[in-house]
């Protein structure tokens, strides 16, 4: 790239849920978290304000128990994000124990735009072939 050419990316904001809150793991250690709030949807619309056009949601408790453990958290980031008035569209890419066809249609019928897939991409990539075909 030229020296003149711009450069774009875009920044994701993290909400990683646990019980329903905002955390913040050190280290990736659940015993060592911080809580951001109480109220995700709260931290959504914050984010929001600020400009972004995307917001990263991680359901830690999914991804630690191999299923969904947060969808009624990420329903309300989607609801509260819709209930925004004025302002662009902000979307949602949630990760998180979504191992199944059935959880992930669960996250995108939720409000969620996409889906990321990490442990069973490893495990079973036929069937995450199978999910991106249709």
């Amino acid at each position: 790239m030229s020296a003149s050419a711009p450069s774009t990316f875009t920044l994701y904001p993290a909400i990683d849920l646990r019980g329903g809150r905002v955390v913040r793991l050190e280290q990736g250690d659940f015993a060592r978290e911080q809580v951001y709030g109480e109220d995700p949807g709260l931290v959504a619309r914050a984010f929001a304000a600020q400009g972004a056009a995307w917001i990263h949601v991680v359901d830690l408790d999914g991804a630690r128990a191999g299923e969904r453990r947060q969808s009624a958290a990420i329903e309300g980031i989607a609801r509260s994000l819709a209930e925004r008035p004025g302002g662009a569209t902000v979307r949602l890419q949630v990760a998180g124990g979504i191992r199944t066809p059935a959880a992930l249609a669960d996250v995108l019928g939720a409000g969620a735009s996409r889906a990321v897939l990490g442990t069973v991409a490893l495990r079973d990539p036929e069937a995450v072939g199978a999910a991106v075909a249709r």
